[in-house]
């Protein structure tokens, strides 16, 4: 027994011990830490004046402070909305003295397991946490910030430490305290508030971007549930209250009404940030944010955008537009209008729609749309390097029809109802023809364009399909953009970026992009590619750009998806690159007034145009460069082979130093009828390009009509294309 007492004994001693021993750590640590706490002010509400958050263009000019507080007393503001920021925020804020000490313990043990994520800060705590110009996460941090939150609460009443945390949070859409929240989101005083319109704004400061009403209204309409439910739960409300405040119907202060600060750009500079840096840095560490916007290049892309759609909506029979008539975004086209560098990936303007105060939806970056033909460029690099083809390689525009096991066959449709039957890959470019993209991603493999396009930047999910080469994928019009710049640096890929560098408010940068540019492709490849794209501005679906004005050197690509629910076009010079869409948010077909669908070359393409006229105002006409290993050359467009420059009707193409002409290769395709086989067929195209070029290339005329093209015998223009044969032979003889 004694043996018992004896070892409690020592138990007690041990414990004794270490409570001592704790004891002495912690006035240890108050007597180290206390000189390293700032000053607490006599007037609470100095503690809420943070400097801005600033935003700066490309220029140094400001764009925007995020920022300005409209301070009122307690008791100009509404019982409900204290209730509700209590009820999200601090329910047990009258009853505690600064510090939740159980949600504290949770906090400290998530600390000291490695998750910050969670904390157990009081209101007090908040108001404490602006006398700290570091936002860390860590346990040192903590206990200063409790200190400090004690010392708040014993100067000042709970009516002045609540007072001065409503007056301070941030409420999204550059409103600071509640009475600027109420103004911007309603139109009224804070004074005026309902229980429905409390619960609302009480739900915001958690995530401002997140929660707004504008943006997502289906989130921000499920969080202000959550607050009026845990209003009833902690009994401050009745199941009445509770029932009457969700049916009522939000009426928000239209955006046009206020001052035009917002726009698409800020948004996702903003956006971006906050999921780096978390909402409390973001807003309320005066943080100093360079930005790559142009705001020359951005005013001209916004009045680009909205020029173009006033157009578009006269070709639609809709009335003219006005910022102040618009009830219903779904009832006009949409845009959205991307330009960044070339060289470097800056983005020097972005537009993601009609009207920022109208829609936030920033579809730029948001909208998931498909591309239509935009994305060819994409299949016909993959061809270029699976399949060793180039712009005088020959092929057929000739129906196919495919069996996919599980699904129906696949027979692609071209724009026109008729074929062009035989002719030099660039031409198909040039004319978007799809049954020459389907035969392509056939032979080249899908699952290779999808590779090829994650080359280029592209993070969206992509699948491999077959029909993912006419543009039955989505990428978002940054991300095209980014494509168009690694075409035009001849395969120098580049990331997209908003936001050059970011600083605390001492001036230390905490961020600092550098631009790397990597080589992903051949440059002889690309330029490939690049050739095909002048032809296509300059002679083909993109031509009308050359009728709306725009001169200099330029590759680009049109894009419609079907129904004529999209347009898309993407352009660019060795400077800047620009990518256009538009279209109806609810996706509906887009048709004029006499019923003719809108293409990517009568969509998109003239506000393309709109913004490039102006921004490349004085920019000389500079030429992409042709890389060593590719010879620039004029060919017969019917037989493939080469001419002298200046034949009549010849096509001037680049091809591989190696290249040997008339290449045939690609009509091999014309002959499968088991496209399992594909790679049987594909071994099979150098053999098949000999045997044609011996028969001495008549590539239409006598070979392609009866023995190459099989598959086109029976079609429409048969006749047609035999005569422009001879016609061809007949003008090569005349030259020679």
């Amino acid at each position: 027994m004694s043996g018992v007492v004896k070892a409690l004994a020592a138990f007690a001693w041990a414990l004794l011990a270490m409570f001592v021993a704790a004891t002495a750590v912690l006035l240890v640590s108050i007597v180290v830490t206390l000189p390293q706490i700032p000053r607490i002010p006599d007037d609470l509400t100095q503690l809420i004046s943070v400097p801005p958050t600033e935003v700066f263009a490309s220029d140094g000019s400001l764009i925007s402070q995020v920022g300005g507080r409209s301070s009122i007393p307690l008791e100009r503001v509404a019982r409900e909305f204290t209730q509700a920021i209590l009820a999200v925020e601090d329910d047990q804020f009258h009853d505690h003295s600064g510090i939740d000490k159980p949600a504290l313990l949770r906090a400290t043990f998530n600390a000291l397991a490695g998750n910050t994520d969670r904390g157990g800060s009081t209101i007090s705590q908040q108001l404490a946490r602006n006398l700290f110009f570091s936002f860390d996460k860590t346990v040192a941090r903590k206990f200063k910030e409790i200190l400090a939150t004690l010392e708040i609460e014993r100067r000042f009443s709970k009516d002045e430490i609540l007072e001065a945390y409503i007056n301070g949070v941030y409420f999204g859409n550059f409103a600071y305290g509640v009475e600027e929240a109420a103004r911007v989101y309603f139109g009224k005083h804070a004074s005026e508030l309902s229980l429905a319109e409390a619960a609302l704004l009480a739900g915001l400061p958690q995530s401002p971007s997140r929660y707004n009403p504008y943006r997502n209204p289906e989130l921000a309409k499920e969080r202000q549930h959550w607050v009026l439910s845990r209003l009833r739960t902690l009994g401050w409300i009745s199941d009445a209250e509770h029932d009457a405040a969700i049916d009522e119907e939000l009426t928000f202060r239209p955006l046009y009404e206020q001052q035009a600060s917002g726009s698409y750009f800020l948004d996702a500079v903003l956006d971006e940030l906050e999921r780096r840096y978390g909402e409390t840095v973001l807003y309320h560490g005066g943080l100093r944010i360079f930005t790559t916007m142009d705001p020359l290049a951005q005013e001209i892309a916004v009045r680009s955008l909205q020029d173009g759609l006033a157009d578009l909506d006269r070709r639609l029979g809709l009335p003219a537009w006005s910022v102040e008539t618009l009830d219903d975004t779904t009832a006009r086209p949409q845009g959205a209008l991307v330009c960044m560098e070339t060289a470097t990936g800056a983005v020097r303007a972005l537009v993601g729609g009609r009207d920022w105060r109208i829609s936030q939806f920033n579809r730029a970056f948001q909208s998931s749309r498909n591309m239509g033909s935009v994305l060819k460029p994409v299949l016909y690099l993959t061809a270029i390097e699976r399949l060793a083809v180039h712009p005088a390689s020959m092929v057929s525009d000739s129906s196919i029809t495919v069996q996919i096991p599980g699904a129906r066959d696949w027979t692609p449709r071209n724009f026109t109802p008729y074929f062009y039957g035989v002719m030099p890959l660039k031409q198909a470019m040039m004319r978007s023809i799809n049954t020459v993209a389907a035969k392509l991603v056939l032979a080249a493999g899908p699952e290779n364009m999808v590779n090829t396009l994650a080359r280029f930047n592209v993070r969206t999910p992509q699948e491999p399909n077959p029909s993912i080469a006419l543009g039955a994928t989505s990428v978002n019009a940054i991300e095209l953009a980014g494509i168009g710049a690694g075409i035009a640096n001849l395969g120098a890929t580049v990331e997209p970026y908003l936001v050059r560098r970011v600083e605390d408010l001492h001036g230390r940068v905490l961020e600092e992009h550098i631009v790397r540019r990597e080589q992903a492709f051949d440059p002889d490849d690309v330029y490939l590619v690049i050739d095909m794209m002048r032809g296509v501005i300059d002679a083909g679906t993109g031509e009308s750009a050359r009728r709306l004005g725009f001169d200099l050197p330029a590759i680009g690509k049109t894009g419609t998806t079907d129904d004529f629910r999209d347009s898309w076009f993407l352009g660019a010079t060795p400077r800047i690159t620009a990518s256009a869409w538009v279209g109806f948010d609810d996706n509906r077909p887009m048709r004029d007034r006499n019923g003719r669908g809108i293409t990517g070359a009568s969509g998109a393409l003239p506000l393309w145009a709109k913004f490039m006229n102006r921004a490349t105002e004085g920019d000389p006409p500079r030429e992409f460069r042709v890389p060593p290993g590719v010879d620039l050359i004029t060919i017969d467009p019917h037989e493939g082979i080469e001419v002298p420059e200046g034949f009549p009707g010849g096509l001037r193409v680049s091809v591989p130093r190696d290249a040997s002409l008339p290449d045939y290769r690609l009509l091999r395709l014309d002959y499968v009828e088991d496209w399992s086989r594909i790679d049987e067929i594909v071994a099979s195209f150098d053999e098949f390009n000999r045997m044609m070029s011996e028969r001495g290339g008549a590539g239409v005329d006598t070979a392609s009509a009866d023995t190459v093209a099989g598959g086109w015998r029976d079609q429409p223009g048969e006749d047609q294309l035999r005569g422009r044969a001879r016609s061809s032979r007949e003008r090569r003889r005349a030259v020679e």
